[in-house]
């Protein structure tokens, strides 16, 4: 799925089924958490988002979760990469079982950015 793009000049060009990252960037996930940072940002790029919004959520994953896929806040119940909570974090589980992978989280963000999320996404996209 390419995220649709408000801003033309972020769009890839060419055939849209093929990675946005050059391929020389190896997409390997290994679990040492610098590597799972490169990871994170790589798998969004190839998923249609721009290069700084990438950057972004990247960084704003840091902090909600240290990266880590099964990060529980112990006071909130906020669970994840992106520190779910409600029937978001219900709907997550509903579609990837108890225990979504870091690629099931990612895709879940690129999912919510598309519909329940998309005025999020548009003020992403008006940066």
């Amino acid at each position: 799925m390419i995220i649709d793009n408000v801003n033309k000049q972020y769009e890839p060009e060419g055939n849209l089924s093929e990675p946005v990252v050059p391929q020389s960037v190896p997409l390997i996930y290994n679990g040492k958490p610098s590597n799972t940072k490169q990871y994170v940002h790589q798998y969004l790029l190839n998923k249609g988002l721009p290069y700084h919004i990438s950057k972004g959520i990247v960084g704003n994953l840091e902090q909600e979760s240290n990266l880590k896929t099964n990060a529980v806040n112990s006071k909130s119940g906020a669970y994840g990469l992106a520190q779910w909570l409600g029937d978001r974090k219900k709907n997550l589980f509903k579609t990837y079982g108890n225990n979504p992978t870091l690629e099931n989280q990612l895709d879940y963000i690129v999912k919510e950015l598309n519909t329940t999320e998309k005025k999020a996404k548009d003020k992403l996209f008006e940066s």
